[in-house]
């Protein structure tokens, strides 16, 4: 029933007393539920991919704070490994859960096709009675949770630009003498890995070293240099909207990356890498780059946060400014009401409270008593506790609160530091999205086509060099185009100069 739609991009929250929350702050609509509606069960199906400390993804503290804080029970169907297939069963199934976080590599493709199926219930009627929800996720956000001019989702809108920056040791800057101040071109960034790799930055010795680590997924770890070719977005090209991955710039981002490749500059087994094998393999100190979260949540990256400094990109060719681009938006996903929720009203509700001052401090701090203490009636996190579990109560509740005023910048400066926050501030400002791949609508006629596991074939295939980019290029065009890919364009760019402009 359901298909993995054509990628618009081609493509991550015990005690007794803390769970009852005493002393917990209040704020604007802080328990819009508790003791004002019946209590009512919700069955939930997501992904808590994250560490959740041992404990039970449906019987922990933090799902009982929400519970408590909401009136509400939530019976949590959990997949954490492949949850877009888990997804697409169960909402095939026609055993509906009474919501669901749509995350997927075609997010708002497949939360279009769920709606188009009728499957999904529009939400405007209760978001336009929440005042948190309406006031702290901006319009484009909401604009991407639409179908047919309705809203269909909540969305996770993210307070960061870009989750990703690319890290250097800072031990082999010094060692090599390196200032990262007077790194400006694409080649000022090529000569400091290759030195990361041939000159010895380690004072070992020995020929030992990589300049860059990464992992298999193409999309998230190797973007430093995106951005800086105009590889990354889609673009007006003859009159004609190309994918980005159609342009000369990601045909001259894939020469370099394999040039990087063939050097031994980027890691020669990152196709077959893993997250952790990655970040295992950046932890033996052999290896000079990393793209990863701002935050540095991996604990083993948080152990070298005082040796490890944030870039910003390299410049593009005409000397203007590069960004690190995410491919994802600024939404991470969308929580959706199925059409056999009884009370899709206390969903909206709930996700309103995650954008109080209260649901704040959960989600950025955790509970009171077991992560932080209130002091001078102000909630200070344990000193060990700290950005621990952030990730896990915001999947448990749905969303966050994206608007970063005072409230949430002392917060997340609490739960990162100084140095995270600062790393955050780096992010907002060289982050950057596909406005155009963010608004373009789902066209169901093009849900047969599986372009993204071309593209990737070919991107892999022509870093490691196994196909020579020069002979290949136009016949991967032609293949793409004739895969689907004219279609697409020819809808695309339809799209573009009939609606787009006039938004702009």
């Amino acid at each position: 029933m359901f298909k993995k739609s054509l990628p618009i991009a081609l493509s991550a929250l015990m005690v007794a007393a803390a769970v009852s929350g005493c002393g917990s702050p209040k704020g604007k609509n802080a328990s819009p539920s508790t003791g004002q509606k019946e209590a009512v069960t919700l069955t939930y199906l997501t992904s808590v991919n994250v560490s959740t400390e041992g404990q039970s993804v449906s019987d922990n503290d933090y799902l009982k704070y929400i519970e408590e804080k909401n009136n509400v029970k939530i019976n949590i169907i959990s997949e954490a490994t492949n949850y877009s297939q888990k997804m697409y069963t169960v909402m095939a199934s026609g055993d509906l859960p009474d919501y669901l976080m749509v995350s997927s590599t075609n997010s708002r493709n497949d939360l279009a096709q769920f709606a188009n199926e009728g499957l999904l219930l529009p939400l405007d009627s209760y978001v336009s009675k929440s005042a948190n929800l309406k006031g702290d996720i901006s319009t484009d956000a909401w604009d991407m949770s639409k179908v047919n001019g309705k809203i269909y989702a909540v969305p996770m809108e993210r307070y960061d630009r870009t989750p990703l920056l690319t890290f250097v040791r800072k031990d082999w800057l010094q060692n090599l003498n390196i200032d990262t101040g007077k790194l400006k071109t694409i080649d000022d960034y090529y000569n400091m890995f290759k030195a990361f790799t041939y000159n010895d930055p380690d004072k070992d010795g020995k020929n030992d070293t990589v300049g860059i680590a990464a992992t298999n997924a193409v999309t998230t770890t190797l973007q430093t240099f995106m951005d800086s070719f105009n590889a990354d977005k889609y673009q007006v090209v003859n009159g004609q909207m190309i994918p980005y991955y159609l342009t000369s710039g990601y045909e001259n981002w894939l020469k370099f990356m394999n040039k990087l490749y063939s050097e031994k500059i980027l890691d020669n087994e990152y196709l077959t890498n893993t997250k952790q094998q990655m970040l295992q393999k950046f932890d033996t100190g052999k290896y000079g780059g990393i793209e990863t979260f701002w935050s540095l949540q991996d604990g083993t990256l948080l152990k070298q946060a005082g040796n490890l400094v944030a870039l910003t990109p390299p410049a593009k060719a005409d000397g203007s400014e590069g960004k690190y681009f995410y491919q994802s938006g600024p939404v991470r996903h969308y929580i959706a009401v199925t059409k056999s929720c009884k009370h899709p009203d206390r969903v909206v509700s709930m996700m309103n409270w995650a954008c109080s001052e209260e649901g704040a401090v959960f989600i950025n701090l955790g509970l009171e008593g077991k992560d932080y203490n209130m002091v001078n009636s102000k909630p200070v996190v344990k000193a060990d506790r700290a950005g621990t579990n952030w990730a896990w109560r915001f999947i448990t509740l749905g969303i966050q609160m994206p608007k970063i005023d005072d409230q949430m910048k002392d917060l997340l400066t609490q739960a990162w530091g100084k140095d995270g926050y600062s790393r955050l501030e780096l992010s907002n400002k060289y982050g950057t999205t596909d406005d155009f791949a963010n608004q373009v609508p789902y066209y169901s006629e093009l849900g047969d086509y599986d372009l993204n596991s071309k593209v990737q074939e070919y991107t892999n295939q022509a870093i490691i060099g196994k196909v020579n980019i020069d002979t290949t290029w136009d016949g991967y065009v032609a293949n793409i185009k004739k895969a689907g890919g004219d279609q697409m364009i020819k809808l695309y760019t339809e799209w573009y100069n009939k609606s787009y402009k006039k938004q702009k």
